[in-house]
């Protein structure tokens, strides 16, 4: 495990796809690389097992990826985005009169962080970081929101001694990126779901959030299924899309047939919805079809990574284009 640790995978594709909701032939050339990921990039760790993990845990860097450019070398530099931190399934948590779900989170101060990554002589590595922060400056972490509030999910945030980390209402479920004209950098969440505008030094810069911008309807999102990729069009539009069937009113998370995809208008404030199918024939509920990004090829072409596990029990893996 220790041989392992300062690695991470990642498979970097180049896809040129033919007209038509599906690639007939396998068109995409893979080239697959090992990321390896500096000690100083690592999460801090201050618990009880420090001395087996001394350097902190490796960073996961690929919730997201985003091209950010072809050098003159030859090498090739990527953006990669982290998700919430180091977190898993806690046990049933006694809040007062009720019984909630919670989840551990082993670096409760993580801050959500930008990598870029170099591919370079058959390497890859991450070669610098940009932390996430709110608009006075401040970290921003992974912990979930207060309950009541837009984006809460009801997650008790748990220490790995049990004690509860409290909340944090401006923490974000990082999940896509992509970066506009400007240099600036958009981020989808699934805590909101929203959608955030950052700098290049990664300050926020403005928060798009069901009611508050974006459609009040996404508040609907099932928790931890909210938006998972986000892409930026050559004219500016910004694309969002909700990894799985909205839940409204507790009734339609197992009967929906498509999943949402939000366009916005950041120059005036317009957004407009549009429905992505979800095939029924091939999967035995709605929520077994996962998003898994979106990217806009032109205005109105975009590539979806769909993924999850059929009726027949394969995992399907699919890069479909959408016109």
């Amino acid at each position: 495990m220790r041989k392992v640790q300062g690695m991470l995978g990642l498979s970097v594709v180049l896809l040129t796809l033919f007209c038509g909701t599906v690639a007939a032939e396998p068109v995409a050339k893979v080239s697959k690389y090992v990321v390896k990921v500096p000690e100083k990039f690592y999460v801090q760790y201050n618990g009880a097992s420090q001395t087996e993990f001394a350097s902190g845990f490796v960073t996961g860097f690929g919730s997201g990826i985003y091209l950010k450019s072809m050098n003159k070398d030859g090498s090739i530099d990527f953006y990669g985005i982290t998700d919430r931190g180091p977190n898993g399934d806690g046990p049933w948590y006694h809040n007062g009169q009720k019984i909630e779900s919670a989840k551990y989170f082993l670096a409760p101060y993580f801050q959500p962080e930008i990598g870029v990554i170099r591919v370079q002589g058959g390497k890859a590595e991450v070669i610098n970081t940009i932390g996430l922060k709110t608009g006075k400056g401040q970290a921003v972490t992974g912990l979930p929101i207060t309950p009541g509030k837009v984006g809460a999910t009801n997650e008790i945030a748990l220490g790995e001694n049990l004690a509860n980390l409290g909340y944090d209402d401006s923490g974000l479920d990082t999940e896509g990126i992509a970066v506009d004209g400007q240099g600036n950098f958009w981020v989808c969440d699934e805590y909101g779901p929203f959608i955030i505008q950052f700098d290049k030094r990664g300050n926020l810069l403005k928060k798009f959030a069901p009611g508050n911008g974006l459609p009040e309807v996404l508040k609907n999102r099932i928790p931890n299924r909210g938006f998972e990729g986000v892409t930026v069009t050559p004219k500016g539009m910004v694309y969002g899309i909700v990894q799985s069937p909205l839940d409204i009113e507790g009734a339609t998370g197992k009967t929906a047939r498509f999943s949402r995809i939000v366009r916005l208008d950041p120059k005036t404030g317009k957004t407009a919805m549009f429905a992505y199918p979800i095939d029924l024939e091939a999967y035995k509920k709605p929520k077994d079809a996962k998003i898994g990004d979106i990217y806009a090829v032109t205005e109105t072409k975009f590539l979806v990574i769909e993924q999850g596990t059929g009726k027949d029990k394969q995992l399907r893996n699919l890069v479909l284009s959408k016109a």
